[in-house]
């Protein structure tokens, strides 16, 4: 199914188009759409959290690319993994001192909270890193 949404197209540059969308999961969505419509000057399409950033091979392609671009529909809804992603485990020891309180706050207990972190399958969209001053 696919679905409007109120994509903002802003141009980046010259050599650049910036989506802004209102999920990560449409990020996604916009950015399977993007790949697979294979347009025509397209150099790279950079997915973050909030936007995609789709580099042109020059300013010539701008106006057609913001056309197509305008013109997609995606269903945000739709559980789409970027191609070439990968599984990575990350091993995590849990005993923090507010392992206790944050089970008891749950409801869950502290192996419940263990439980429902370790049982499911996390995707990161972004991560940053700040240089400590």
């Amino acid at each position: 199914m696919s679905v409007a949404t109120d994509l903002r197209v802003l141009d980046y540059g010259d050599h650049a188009l910036l989506l802004e969308c209102e999920s990560t999961a449409e990020v996604l969505a916009f950015t399977a759409a993007l790949r697979e419509a294979d347009l025509l000057g397209v150099t790279d399409i950079v997915p973050a959290s909030r936007t995609v950033m789709v580099k042109v091979d020059g300013a010539r392609y701008l106006p057609a690319t913001r056309q197509r671009i305008e013109k997609l529909r995606v269903d945000p809804d739709d559980d789409v993994v970027a191609p070439g992603s990968a599984d990575i485990v990350i091993d995590v020891v849990y005993d923090g001192a507010d392992l206790d309180e944050v089970g008891r706050i749950t409801g869950l207990g502290a192996a419940g909270v263990v439980a429902a972190h370790t049982g499911a399958t996390w995707r990161v969209a972004t991560v940053q890193f700040r240089e400590s001053r």
